[in-house]
């Protein structure tokens, strides 16, 4: 690697290095928190990690293609899952009542994507996966399945983000809406 290409390569980590320093300093809040506390802290930590993991797995489509063809099951995977881990997060402090409980099915897409990406490295020549990630997405190969999925795969993220920005605002919204009204009821002391 030459000098500048290391440089860009450590510019690039920083992300996934900043990632790693609030980790570390989350883990060992989280050790000494206990019951709701920790489990809050746990899902942000579990954020972090999927923003970590994107990060870093994403720098090897610029440096080392070649690696980040085995890797992109595992980014888009931690790409797709992120959303999802933020508003789990956030809907475990906005919760009104004790019994509303997060459906696991909002992990399905995430990692059946994921999933599908795994497979497809199996499928689909390694050649053809190569050419596409050193052509920067730009698909030149033969095989027409291949090059919809890796387009396609950005729109799902689109859709999905859009997804939970909507559902974070309408959770917040209504969050903020109990607060309020709860606040101006002088019967209760407090909130």
């Amino acid at each position: 690697m030459q000098s500048i290409d290391l440089y860009n390569f450590m510019l690039f980590f920083i992300p996934t290095l900043s990632s790693i320093f609030m980790a570390t300093m989350l883990c060992g809040d989280i050790v000494s928190a206990n019951g709701r506390d920790r489990q809050l802290k746990f899902r942000l930590l579990l954020c972090i990690l999927s923003w970590m993991l994107c990060f870093s797995t994403s720098a090897f489509y610029f440096f080392i293609p070649k690696a980040y063809v085995y890797l992109r099951w595992l980014f888009y995977s931690a790409l797709l899952v992120q959303p999802v881990f933020f508003y789990r997060f956030l809907f475990e402090i906005a919760r009104i009542r004790r019994d509303e409980r997060f459906s696991p099915l909002h992990y399905a897409i995430p990692f059946s994507g994921g999933l599908f990406m795994f497979v497809i490295l199996f499928v689909v020549p390694y050649q053809e996966q190569f050419r596409t990630v050193i052509d920067y997405g730009a698909f030149s190969g033969t095989q027409d399945f291949f090059g919809i999925v890796f387009g396609g795969m950005v729109c799902i993220k689109a859709v999905l983000d859009v997804y939970y920005i909507t559902l974070c605002y309408a959770n917040l919204r209504r969050y903020r809406r109990f607060i309020v009204d709860r606040s101006i009821d002088e019967g209760r002391l407090s909130l």
